[in-house]
Formats: structure tokens, sequence, C-alpha cells
């Protein structure tokens, strides 16, 4: 018996959405790759961190065309086009904004560290060596400090002190300094970009006076938390004079 028109059971008949059955013509999967994509561009804000995980957002632009070529040839049974395209926006637009702080960021340590080494020369020209041994790292002090003989008692503070001074004062960079006194000491050329090693920021650069009588030094310097809480961010890391 058909239901009358009044009756609930056409009332709500009314209100049934129109689902495709199983396996029908009108069902279409969702492509794993554009979903993949899409967590991939999710990722890509790890590009921040470090350069190493650049490989984010290159690997999510590789995901996201991939998924394009599965749905296109898919003849209509795949679908995810729309999030394989979110996915390609949040790497591209996270890739160009790590990178842009990456080039800002250099520029702000290029700029530190040439003011600290043009410091450092000065000092040196100035012949303050006491000064200027407190802008080397650790691994800067131990060209200068003494070596004590196996069985020997270590020397005093004072004693490390002249030697430093001394050892530091007959160096060839000391040399350079005092010839280009009478000049600027400004960054001629970049030779090491910033890089990152064992917690410490690193980049070096060769510098040259507006004396041109002193000769090209090459110097490296290092950056590092340990430095900032003692009031000197920059310290010279190793030094060369170029003839």
């Amino acid at each position: 018996m058909m239901p009358s028109e009044n009756s609930p059971t056409a009332m709500f008949s009314d209100l049934e959405p129109d689902l495709p059955a199983s396996g029908g013509d009108d069902y279409r999967r969702l492509s794993s790759l554009a979903v993949v994509a899409f967590v991939l561009g999710l990722l890509s804000v790890t590009a921040f961190i470090s350069p190493y995980f650049f490989i984010f957002p290159v690997a999510a632009i590789g995901a996201c065309l991939a998924a394009f070529n599965a749905v296109q040839r898919s003849d209509g049974t795949l679908t995810g086009k729309r999030l394989a395209a979110a996915g390609l926006a949040l790497a591209v637009a996270l890739t160009a904004a790590a990178q842009t702080r990456v080039v800002v960021r250099d520029r702000i340590y290029r700029r530190e560290a040439a003011a600290a080494a043009a410091q450092w020369l000065d000092l040196l020209g100035k012949q303050q060596y006491s000064e200027a041994l407190k802008m080397l790292s650790p691994r800067a002090v131990t060209r200068v400090i003494p070596t004590a003989p196996r069985g020997a008692d270590p020397p005093s503070p004072e004693e490390t002190l002249a030697y430093s001074i001394d050892k530091l004062k007959n160096e060839s960079v000391s040399e350079a300094a005092a010839t280009g006194a009478n000049g600027t000491w400004r960054w001629a050329e970049d030779v090491i970009p910033p890089y990152a090693e064992r917690g410490s920021v690193k980049i070096g650069g060769n510098f040259s006076s507006s004396d041109s009588a002193a000769p090209l030094v090459f110097l490296q310097l290092a950056r590092s938390p340990a430095f900032e809480r003692d009031g000197v961010p920059w310290r010279i890391d190793h030094w060369k004079v170029l003839e």
C-alpha cells in the first residue's frame, strides 16, 4: 500500500539525501598524495628552525605536483586538487618567508661581525693587547697562552697574561694592525658565510684598511650564547695575514 502524502513516512522521505551507492559512478576517492602534500606543506614551517628542514617544502612541492598529475589522470575517480594546492601554497609561502629571514639574519650577522673585527684590529693597532685578548674565543686563546711542560707547575695568572700579551704582540696580525692604525678597517670580501657549529655561529671575511700600506687580513669570528652573557657577543676565532 502506498503511503499517503500526509503520512510521516512520506514527510521524512523528502529529507533523505541522495547518496551514491557504494562503488557507484559518482564515488570519488581522496588522493593519498594530496594528503601527503598537505601534511608536508604544514611541516614546511620547520624551515624556520634550520636550513636542513628545507627538505620538507621541497618534498611538499614534489608531492603536490604528483597529486595534481594523479588526480588529472584518474578520469574523475580521484579528488584532492584543492588539498594539494593548499599544501603547495603553504610550502611556497613558508619557504619564501624562511629564506627572507635567513637573508636578513645573515646581513645582521655580517654587520655585527664586521664591527667587532674592526674594534679588535683597532685595539691591536693602539697596542691595547690586554683588551684585545678579551675578544678572543677559547679556540683562539690557545694560540697565545703558554703550555706548561709535563710535570711542571702551571704558570700563574699573571705569568699567563704577560706571556699572552707578548705572544699576541708578536703575531703578524698585530703588525698588520699597527700598519693600518691610521686608517679605518672595513669588511672587504665575504669568505665564509654564516654557519652553525656546536651551538655557535661562525662567519669569516677579509678585512682591508683605508691605509693602503696595510695588508689584507682574514678574520673568522664566532658568536655563542656564552659570549653574549659575558658582554662580548662576537669574538675572534681565527686570523691570518694575507700577503
